[in-house]
């Protein structure tokens, strides 16, 4: 009987720890990030027309976005396809994914949070900003194509196999510290 009690508490404690690692699905714009945690886009997403807010909000620190391979369509809207809306956060990782079709404001806009890593995202499309971290952060294996800059990097960051094409700006290091490897831009 007592190893019955301890083989049902164990495969407890197992689906429990299994729910808690779940991530947690987001299938519409309009998402605020409230919470630290792992996220996963589970469809494509589309901007709405009038639109005031980034398609993914973030508001919390040590957040994980894995875009699942799927696009965030801005359908020409003035706002960013991913935000931390001028919080300075910290910990924000997003991934697999592509940002497209004109998010004036910019593309993945995380300017103000440091710390963030970008690994493998493609912002295309008449963005201000295709990808824009703060400080202490890297992009990794992303391509940003018709933007005005690239990817804004604000130092010391890292840019590691990024590819900027048909961006004024290029990829656009600021300030002192910004290490770069293996990149590619052209205007």
């Amino acid at each position: 009987m007592r190893r019955a009690t301890l083989t049902i508490c164990a495969t407890f404690l197992l689906i429990g720890a299994f729910q808690a690692r779940a991530a947690t699905p987001i299938s519409a714009c309009g998402t605020a990030i409230t919470k630290s945690g792992s996220y996963v886009v589970t469809k494509n997403l589309a901007v709405k027309t009038g639109a005031t807010a980034g398609c993914i909000f973030i508001i919390s620190n040590y957040v994980s976005i894995d875009l699942g391979g799927f696009t965030i369509n801005c359908n020409g809207q003035s706002v960013p396809a991913i935000t931390d809306g001028g919080g300075s956060l910290n910990g924000i990782i997003v991934r697999n994914g592509i940002i497209t079709d004109g998010c004036f404001i910019g593309g993945l806009s995380l300017g103000f949070s440091e710390g963030v890593l970008v690994d493998g995202v493609s912002a295309i499309g008449d963005h201000a900003d295709g990808i824009e971290v703060g400080a202490g952060s890297t992009v990794l294996r992303s391509v940003s194509n018709d933007n005005f800059i690239g990817a804004f990097l604000k130092c010391p960051s890292n840019a590691i196999d990024v590819v900027a094409v048909d961006a004024a700006g290029g990829i656009s290091p600021i300030g002192s510290g910004c290490n770069q490897f293996n990149d590619l831009s052209e205007p």
